[in-house]
């Protein structure tokens, strides 16, 4: 029972690696939130291959926090797991700003 929660987070990070492939290297540009629901004439004033790279690659760092934070966990370092895991709120920050 002491895995469930690393568990949990490799398949969190497996879902938003399968996503940051799909959006970075796929054009899946219909993943982007927000981009999908927007007017032809919003989208011609955003730059969608900069955006799907960003995108990318933030969901990439998210997914190496949540593989170091399960990987911390079940190495039974519970307090440094939980600094790592806690590092997601200014990631993002960085993203809600950034984008």
């Amino acid at each position: 029972m002491d895995y469930v929660l690393p568990v949990i987070l490799f398949l969190t990070a497996l879902i938003l690696i399968v996503l940051a492939i799909l959006v970075k290297y796929y054009k899946a540009y219909w993943l982007i939130a927000g981009y999908n629901t927007m007017s032809a004439e919003k989208k011609k004033n955003v730059d969608v291959v900069g955006l799907s790279q960003f995108s990318g690659n933030m969901c990439f760092v998210m997914a190496a926090i949540f593989i170091f934070a399960g990987v911390l966990l079940m190495a039974g370092k519970e307090a440094i797991a939980g600094v790592v895991f806690a590092l997601l709120v200014p990631v993002s920050i960085y993203m809600l700003i950034k984008a």
